[in-house]
């Protein structure tokens, strides 16, 4: 782009971060152009997803922030020149759509319920769109709409410059993708863990081979067993299972649990192919998981309750992370679980687990 994003951002919201002043000043301006006045959103290198929030934000009373940098006279010299240019705006919804779409595949990528293949197609996906966006050169109707509103008073501003540097861009965005998920590449032998599609020998065949070589599965003595449950997977996981999975927005792991207490049911053995499963679906995919629990952790474990047990803290974030039911909705479930055990049940009334 032909400013630094971040740069800008960072200085128009600190800017007015704390300086009461230069808010009430900048709400007047917002009231002259007859933009209501919205809160400034912060972003820092540390927070990439609030740099949507922070962007959406300057757009929302940019007509605002405009009239007030390019009035006053001690505006830094980079916020001048950002806002003495046309297509300032323009830019920033620009970056404010590809924002948008990162936001979305980091958002997905960094769930608790995925694993790594998930994730490699995430990034494929991502990668594809990328591609198809620099093939057309895409710009959003808002872009497209600010664009054709600058060209009438800017002769200088052309559809097809925007459009050269929109490839530009979109190809900047592809290689830092592509890099980012070289770590991924190595494991997409295992895609068919995903049960997207009806499961081939040859493919669960390499990745007993790979588990193999890692010493995590004896294949030599396990091998025959194997295709044997094979067999069995092979039956049960058709063509309109998958449909049925796909349409009920099944995830990975809950179809392999589907498919394994059917063989329980059954008396169907699967002790081979649920290792390659439990290997596959344990591998780490980011440290998301991990950095939710220590926020976890920060919460529960703070000044006041300094002196609790790691038992019970480790009771309680299994609690905190794995049951996502409302206070009202676990007690009821305590509840139900007590008539079907002689365990006595701690009387609680429903005021109390209000507090």
């Amino acid at each position: 782009m032909p400013f630094d994003v971040e740069m800008i951002v960072v200085k128009i919201y600190s800017h007015f971060y704390l300086f009461t002043v230069r808010v009430a000043k900048l709400k007047k301006f917002c009231e002259s152009v007859d933009v209501e006045y919205k809160k400034l959103i912060g972003y820092s290198k540390t927070r990439f997803l609030g740099l949507l929030s922070s962007v959406e934000s300057i757009l929302r009373i940019f007509d605002g922030l405009k009239e007030y940098f390019l009035g006053d006279p001690n505006t830094p010299n980079s916020l001048l020149l950002f806002f003495e240019d046309p297509r300032a705006k323009m830019w920033l919804l620009f970056l404010r759509d590809q924002a948008s779409i990162f936001n979305r595949t980091v958002k997905a990528v960094e769930s608790d319920n995925i694993n790594a293949m998930e994730v490699g197609h995430a990034l494929n996906s991502f990668v594809q769109s990328l591609e198809s966006r620099k093939k057309e050169a895409f710009l959003s109707a808002t872009v497209q709409k600010e664009m054709e509103h600058i060209s009438a008073v800017d002769e200088t501003v052309s559809k097809e410059e925007m459009q050269d540097l929109s490839r530009h861009i979109y190809e900047s965005c592809i290689k830092y993708i592509e890099k980012w998920k070289e770590q991924f590449d190595h494991i997409m032998i295992f895609a068919w863990c995903a049960l997207d599609q009806p499961p081939q020998w040859k493919f669960i065949e390499t990745t007993a081979k790979y588990i193999a070589t890692n010493n995590h599965f004896d294949l030599e003595s396990s091998y025959t067993d194997l295709f044997n449950q094979f067999t069995y997977l092979e039956r049960y996981v058709t063509e309109e299972k998958i449909q049925s999975w796909e349409e009920n927005g099944i995830a990975t792991d809950q179809r392999w649990a589907e498919i394994f207490q059917h063989f329980v049911k059954k008396k169907v053995p699967y002790n081979h192919m649920g290792r390659i499963i439990s290997y596959i679906l344990s591998l780490p995919v980011t440290s998301a998981t991990v950095e939710r629990v220590f926020s976890l952790i920060n919460q529960i474990w703070n000044d006041e309750k300094s002196q609790i047990k790691i038992e019970t803290l480790r009771d309680l974030l299994y609690v905190r992370y794995n049951i996502k039911m409302t206070c009202m909705e676990f007690f009821e479930f305590l509840k139900m679980k007590n008539t079907h055990s002689k365990m006595p049940i701690i009387c609680i009334t429903s005021l109390d687990i209000e507090k």
